[in-house]
């Protein structure tokens, strides 16, 4: 899509496209998110805002996670390829971006590479998608449990996680929700744990959006201002 205008009278917008469809065809798959000044200049503030797109099956995915920069243009980029499954045929989009003042423009377009990728057939599966109170020494561990049973020709799988910390409720100690350099920790099966490093240098900006307005070169909980929050597989 092109052109959508995403401010605060319209915080959400659907698109759709039609994508290549070829099994075990493309090993890449480059999204490029950019965003441009509406007429009355850019957003001041960093926003969360996502792509999500609506699989055959009628679920919502978000497959980008992205904070809008302080006020000025950029570009970004991340490799979807492990979204495959998803990004075939005609795709229902959705952009998003909870905002107070003139927004942005959004521009998503997609480059499929040729290549053999490592499995011919996945599948995602949505395990977590909620605010979580990070910061609140009475309940140090907010997240449910989620139990999944593989399909029984599964060969590999990745845990994808998105963990961007934002807002000032009332159990923010110590500022963990933005500025908190935290190391979470997921149990697999009770035994086998990894480590989440859940902190992000935003000088030089990850996704070279820079300069900026405002505080953009802090580091920050999971993200920066201006640019794509990247998974931890």
């Amino acid at each position: 899509f092109d052109g959508l205008w995403l401010d605060s009278a319209t915080p959400s917008i659907i698109a759709s496209g039609n994508l290549p469809s070829y099994v075990g065809a493309f090993d890449t798959i480059i999204a490029t998110l950019s965003v441009t000044c509406p007429g009355g200049g850019c957003d001041p503030w960093d926003r969360v805002a996502s792509v999500d797109l609506m699989s055959h099956e009628g679920e919502w995915f978000e497959v980008i996670r992205y904070i809008t920069p302080y006020g000025v243009p950029c570009s970004h980029s991340i490799n979807l390829a492990d979204y495959t499954s998803l990004l075939q045929g005609k795709v229902t989009f959705r952009a998003n971006c909870l905002t107070l003042t003139n927004g942005y423009l959004y521009e998503l377009k997609f480059d499929f590479k040729q290549g053999a990728p490592a499995h011919n057939y996945s599948k995602v599966t949505r395990v977590w998608k909620e605010i979580y109170p990070f910061g609140d020494y009475a309940n140090l561990q907010p997240v449910p449990d989620f139990s999944f049973t593989y399909p029984a020709l599964t060969v590999a799988s990745t845990l994808k996680l998105v963990s961007t910390g934002h807002g000032w409720g009332t159990l923010n100690t110590n500022n963990a929700a933005e500025f908190y350099n935290a190391t979470h920790d997921i149990q697999v099966n009770g035994g086998n744990t990894f480590s989440q490093h859940n902190w992000t240098t935003c000088n030089p900006n990850p996704d070279d959006c820079s300069p900026q307005n405002g505080t953009w070169t802090y580091n920050r909980a999971g993200w920066c201002p201006g640019s794509i929050a990247r998974p931890f597989d």
